[in-house]
């Protein structure tokens, strides 16, 4: 990460996630020590996401841009693998 005048830049922030991994490179305009806009690259390569008994791995590639008013997500999210386990569902609930 690198801050320099009223930018502040991050070039290669990788994570480990789950199996897998995300990198995240990207930067944002600062006024006061404030973001006043920014715009973030988020990859992820076999990532773990866990939510209500869903378990998946994710492949994507996102552009997170804003400002204080407002910000957009867009790209593309992949999930080749995902299971679903719940100890609360039953084979009579199901009939």
């Amino acid at each position: 990460m690198t801050l320099s005048g009223n930018q502040l830049t991050v070039e290669n922030f990788t994570a480990r996630v789950g199996g897998g991994s995300a990198q995240i490179s990207g930067g944002a305009t600062l006024a006061a020590f404030r973001p006043t806009e920014w715009r973030f690259d988020i990859k992820a390569n076999d990532a773990e996401a866990l939510w209500r008994g869903v378990r998946a791995a994710i492949d994507a590639n996102l552009t997170l841009s804003g400002t204080p008013q407002g910000q957009t997500l867009s790209g593309r999210v992949t999930i080749p693998v995902a299971e679903y386990t719940s100890s609360e569902l039953s084979l009579v609930e199901l009939c």
